[in-house]
């Protein structure tokens, strides 16, 4: 999508002026922008968000851009239409920075404050107030390689009015890998998770942080649909489907959307991450559902199935893939507590039954039904999450093959980064399809007896 608010030529002399030492606070004439810079990688921070994420190994003049712009929309309670948050009140005084590879930018403006100069104080003499006090930190990870880089950004919104609020918030991304508007394609890869492919890099942004941080809704278009709608006089609610899925080679633009209600003086934040890499780089088993983490041999049942280590990152999907049989135990060892599950749609019903482990008993008990393709949070039920839980529900006529190791694809996070040692239990049955599968309040007996006859899948995560 071809946003430019400042030609080429322009961006060079913004870059120089801006590439600055290290300081605390930012300075200068004009509207209020920055430059973010690491090795061979900048971006730039302007009144319309984030833009221009260039490669430069010769400086700005050899420039190729990856991504044109991100920025963010709102709407609150029964407003009629979104606004962009750069809307909200923004001066030089905005940007603050510790380093060249980061910055921080606050905007909006409480009504405490008396700026007679400010275009936030009216004809009266009174000084007007925003709803939002927004603050973005920034962080780029670039070096030298053409192929890779990384900007992980969180923003926290706060609640300025005196009353409570609805309010729905707009994440909007356009990626122009090497330089170019047309992309091979665009994809939800999870929830949380949008890939687009080029030529021969990739353009990745995932949503971090504890599983109620999903988005509600997405949508990925082509052009400027996405952000012509968030400009228009009506409210915009996204379609949660890819509206480009059948096209290639085409300008791609994405979008989340979240809906909370916060109340006065009340924050909500979201960490995300951009990230560029080759193409021809393999993308690492479990960093996908269609690409899960799967045994190194295949074994028979009654053998465990080996995993070799790999890593993983708070908040992010881990995906795996067990046998699979009418239930399963997921049980830690060693390591960080499981954050919340992620399981498969287009299995039967896609309903399944989630058991709690009750250390006093020894036993499993029903806690609640849980669907395929909606993150469970356990951080809901207990602050540290669980070290043990069960799935059941999967319906035999589903006819899983149990040595297909691409049956049942689990996605998993934790609650921390780190190393983990964990079990992952099928619960097989023998039994003929003719026998009524009993209800969940007697589901738990007949899993207690068929847990001996599944077999434990070890796997370390690193």
């Amino acid at each position: 999508m071809k946003i430019c608010y400042l030609m080429m030529s322009t961006l060079v002399s913004i870059f120089l002026a801006l590439s600055l030492a290290p300081q605390t606070t930012l300075a200068g004439v004009g509207a209020p922008e920055a430059i973010v810079e690491d090795g061979d990688w900048a971006f730039r921070v302007s009144g319309q968000g984030m833009e221009s994420w260039l490669y430069t190994p010769g400086g700005p003049e050899s420039a190729t851009t990856h991504l044109e712009w991100q920025s963010y929309w709102y709407r609150l309670d029964d407003d009629p239409a979104e606004l962009n948050l750069w809307t909200l009140y923004y001066d030089w005084d905005s940007f603050t920075r510790s380093a060249a590879n980061n910055l921080s930018m606050t905007l909006g403006k409480n009504a405490s404050v008396v700026d007679p100069s400010s275009p936030y104080y009216d004809d009266t003499g009174y000084s007007l107030s925003d709803p939002l006090g927004v603050k973005i930190d920034y962080e780029l990870f670039g070096g030298t390689d053409p192929n890779h880089s990384m900007i992980q950004q969180t923003i926290s919104i706060t609640n300025l009015r005196t009353e409570s609020i609805n309010l729905s918030l707009y994440e909007y991304t356009d990626f122009n890998l090497e330089g170019t508007e047309s992309d091979v394609s665009s994809n939800l890869i999870d929830p949380r998770t949008i890939r687009q492919t080029g030529e021969s890099l990739i353009g990745e942004l995932r949503v971090l942080g504890t599983p109620d941080k999903t988005p509600d809704s997405w949508e990925i278009n082509t052009t400027s649909q996405i952000v012509n709608a968030l400009n228009d006089d009506d409210t915009t609610q996204l379609a949660n489907q890819n509206k480009a899925a059948t096209q290639s080679n085409v300008d791609f633009d994405h979008a989340f959307q979240w809906a909370v209600s916060l109340e006065k003086g009340a924050v909500f934040s979201i960490t995300q991450e951009w990230e560029i890499f080759s193409l021809s780089d393999p993308v690492p088993p479990g960093s996908t559902s269609s690409n899960p983490l799967l045994p190194d041999e295949t074994v028979q049942p009654g053998q465990p199935w080996i995993f070799n280590s790999f890593e993983v990152s708070s908040g992010r999907f881990t995906w795996l893939d067990p046998e699979v049989a009418i239930g399963y135990d997921y049980e830690i060892l060693d390591g960080p507590n499981f954050e919340s599950v992620l399981l498969p749609t287009g299995i039967g019903d896609d309903k399944y039954s989630l058991y709690l482990f009750n250390v006093t008993t020894g036993n499993y008990f029903f806690f609640s039904e849980v669907f395929g393709g909606e993150p469970f949070n356990f951080l809901t039920i207990v602050p540290e999450g669980l070290s043990k839980f069960r799935i059941l529900g999967i319906e035999e006529n589903a006819g899983l093959d149990p040595l297909d190791p691409t049956a049942f694809v689990t996605g998993l996070t934790f609650v921390n980064s780190g190393t983990v040692n964990m079990t992952m239990t099928p619960i097989t049955s023998n039994i003929p399809s003719s026998t009524v599968i009993p209800e969940p309040a007697t589901m738990i007996l007949m899993g207690v007896g068929l847990a001996g006859m599944g077999f434990v899948r070890r796997f370390r995560i690193g």
